[in-house]
C-alpha cells in the first residue's frame, strides 16, 4: 500500500463571506492564531505550499513546507542564522531543525524548505490541528491531491 499523499497549496485563498452578525467587541468568537517563524519573533508573512505523507499504518507522517520568496529575508541579513521553524498556534508550538535555504546563482534567496516529522499519531493529529488554525488564520482550504481522491 503506497503512502498517502494531500497537498495545501498556497494559492487557493477561500472566497469572502460576508455576515450579517454583529460585531464580537469582547473577542468571544475571534478566530484562531496560528503562524509560522524561522526567526524566534519575526512572523513569516509568505504562505507555504505544503506536502504531506503519511505512512500506511498512519502512524507516522512528514510534512515538507516550501516557502517561495519567504518574507525573512526582507527582516534579516542574508548570513544570519535561521532558529528553526517554529508552527505557533494557542496551544503550544512545534518546531523543527530540518529547514533549507536555496539560493540562486548570484545569491539571491529563491524559496525556504523546511522538513516537520510524527513520529506518532498523537503527533500527526496535533500538526493537523495547527494546520486547520493556520489555514483558518490565512484564508486557505485544503486540497487532497488527485491520488487521494
Amino acid at each position: 500500500m503506497r503512502p498517502r499523499s494531500m497537498y495545501l497549496p498556497s494559492t487557493k485563498p477561500k472566497a469572502a463571506v460576508l455576515s450579517s452578525f454583529a460585531p464580537d467587541p469582547l473577542g468571544m468568537f475571534a478566530k484562531p492564531m496560528a503562524k509560522i517563524q524561522f526567526k524566534n519573533g519575526l512572523d513569516e508573512r509568505s504562505i507555504p505550499t505544503v506536502r504531506l505523507t503519511r505512512s500506511p499504518d498512519a502512524k507516522k507522517g512528514v510534512a515538507i513546507f516550501r516557502f517561495e520568496k519567504p518574507d525573512l529575508y526582507n527582516h534579516v541579513d542574508l548570513e544570519a542564522e535561521v532558529d528553526g521553524m517554529m508552527l505557533i498556534d494557542e496551544e503550544g508550538s512545534l518546531s523543527t531543525q530540518s529547514v533549507f535555504a536555496h539560493f540562486s546563482e548570484v545569491g539571491v534567496p529563491k524559496y525556504i524548505e523546511a522538513k516537520y516529522v510524527m513520529e506518532s499519531t498523537e503527533d500527526w493529529e496535533r500538526f493537523m490541528r495547527f494546520m486547520e488554525k493556520y489555514a483558518q488564520t490565512h484564508g486557505l482550504e485544503f486540497q487532497p491531491s488527485r491520488l487521494s481522491r
